[in-house]
């Protein structure tokens, strides 16, 4: 591999780029930005994914293109945390989501997951996961991480990512924890705004920074920037382009030596801020190495052009590229990237192997939490028919993945014997669908009613408070993401949950309702 010295300004600041593409090929632009623009690295998209076969094909092309062409390979990223938020959803081992890993608990199942995942991307040619999230959900009613974090304890989440870090970069997969200096306590999403975070110093270093201090000590691989106002840090500029932030914190007080990639810059809550050339330069005079941009092909070569002139102009100093650019180059010497499995029929054992899938059947059941039970309706009395209301999730932020499929909680219901007539309804129903699902209900001795992040759902808490009120004995919540919804529900004698929608964990859910499985998640947040 080809190192610092050996590279012109225009290369190097190529290396600094990293982002999206459109397609399933290996298309003109992507060609012109790897050989033309030298970047640095890729992300991938569910609109670059149509196969393992085929992602496996575009991974070999891109970083053979890559290593003959520039002599240095490519970052090849994805958002693959598992739980609700992952690119590749079809014959891949999707392990569940950071608060159903909170609880379950166990360190080494923690690390054995990451480890499966790790192996599994770079079966397909990945190297870098954007993974895995260190933000403590300490606010409820935080709308964009909830789930994605592993608990609200500083301390438990510093472990479980630690465990997850350890799984991802013993198999040579970049970590990139992210969203520095923490995104938890937060109402607002920044893909759309700017959070505002407004605890004091103190908190901050004894609960928001604690896990990414862990990690440093550590060694992570990558730390991803938030797009966040942190006035007790600075008061002025938003996580990413605050050179107090990363630079005095993150690099001289925090020590850390890795490397420092932005969100993707044209998420609303930091775009909307400044204008593009501006946002630019500032992230790099911030101190960030790799700069992230989803979308636009033009915005990347954009963002080059005008990081070499302001090279050339005085404003950026050629030693800021330089060290940037020798983290990068350490990073792939470390990960050792161009070394890669270049046949499919080798790549192919790796993914989804049975002893994986048990594994993640194991892992899933583990995670199922009964948080209360005052009527012992479980396990289900099944010489009773029981009906099961499916409130169909969709996606509630841009990262989000949605399972559409037959797998839901009442197929596996009826596939483990019980007698089972299920109503599928719109997450926020109608009021007539809400009068609709009352006339089915009185016939019923067991009723089970799926819950999804209800605070967002006026009309969900409508129906829900309604079967309160009318069959509170009877009554069963399965929360299918968020835990808080029983904060809207207090009577309820029955409330369990699965933390995510997918058919693995529908699975889980059903073994435990009917008793074939123990419920032995521990509830990894507070909600009383």
């Amino acid at each position: 591999m080809r190192n610092l010295e050996s590279l012109s300004l225009e290369e190097k600041v190529g290396q600094m780029i990293i982002g999206g593409f459109d397609g399933y090929q290996l298309s003109s632009e992507l060609i012109t930005l790897i050989e033309d623009y030298k970047i640095g690295g890729i992300a991938y998209y569910r609109r670059n994914i149509d196969n393992n076969e085929q992602l496996f094909s575009l991974s070999k092309a891109m970083q053979e293109r890559a290593i003959e062409k520039v002599g240095i390979p490519l970052l090849i990223s994805i958002d693959q945390e598992g739980g609700v938020v992952g690119r590749i959803t079809d014959d891949f081992t999707l392990i569940p989501g950071n608060m159903a890993l909170g609880a379950v608990g166990n360190l080494d199942l923690v690390y054995d997951s990451a480890a499966i995942c790790a192996k599994e991307l770079k079966a397909l040619g990945i190297n870098m996961n954007l993974a895995p999230c260190l933000d403590i959900n300490s606010n409820p009613n935080n709308c964009v991480i909830g789930v994605r974090s592993f608990s609200d304890e500083p301390l438990k989440v510093s472990e479980l990512g630690i465990a997850v870090i350890n799984g991802y970069q013993n198999n040579d997969l970049c970590a990139t924890i992210k969203h520095f200096p923490g995104h938890g306590d937060t109402e607002s999403d920044s893909h759309y705004s700017m959070p505002i975070i407004t605890q004091g110093i103190d908190l901050l270093y004894d609960r928001e920074l604690l896990p990414f201090i862990k990690a440093i000590e550590a060694g992570v691989d990558a730390i991803m920037t938030g797009h966040i106002l942190v006035p007790e840090l600075d008061k002025n500029y938003p996580c990413t382009v605050s050179k107090i932030i990363i630079t005095d914190l993150l690099r001289n007080k925090l020590g850390y030596e890795g490397v420092v990639v932005s969100d993707c810059l044209e998420m609303k809550g930091i775009s909307s801020a400044y204008e593009f050339n501006d946002l630019v330069i500032k992230t790099v005079q911030a101190g960030v190495d790799l700069l992230f941009f989803a979308h636009g092909f033009e915005n990347k070569i954009e963002a080059i052009n005008c990081i070499i002139q302001a090279v050339k102009n005085g404003i950026i100093p050629i030693e800021q590229i330089d060290a940037s650019v020798q983290r990068i180059l350490d990073l792939k010497k470390k990960r050792n990237l161009e070394s890669f499995i270049g046949n499919w029929e080798e790549a192919k054992k790796e993914i989804a192997k049975k002893e994986h899938t048990e594994f993640l059947l194991s892992l899933s059941e583990q995670s199922i939490t009964l948080v209360k039970d005052e009527n012992n309706k479980i396990p289900l009395n099944t010489n009773r028919e029981v009906l099961v209301i499916n409130l169909e999730v969709r996606t509630d932020t841009e990262i989000d993945i949605v399972f559409h499929l037959e797998e839901t909680l009442g197929y596996y219901l009826k596939k483990y014997g019980c007698s089972v007539n299920e109503l599928s309804y719109s997450i926020d129903p109608s009021e007539e669908d809400i009068e609709e699902i009352l006339s089915f209900t009185t016939q019923y001795q067991n009723i089970i009613v799926t819950s999804y992040n209800t605070v967002k759902y006026e009309n969900q808490r409508k129906l829900i408070k309604r079967l309160e009120n009318l069959y509170k004995d009877n009554l069963i919540i399965l929360a299918v993401r968020n835990p808080y919804d029983i904060l809207m529900f207090e009577e309820i004698k029955t409330y369990i949950l699965s933390y995510e929608s997918n058919p693995v964990s529908m699975d889980s859910a059903a073994k435990v309702l009917l008793g074939k499985s123990i419920a032995k998640g521990n509830l990894p947040v507070k909600i009383y």
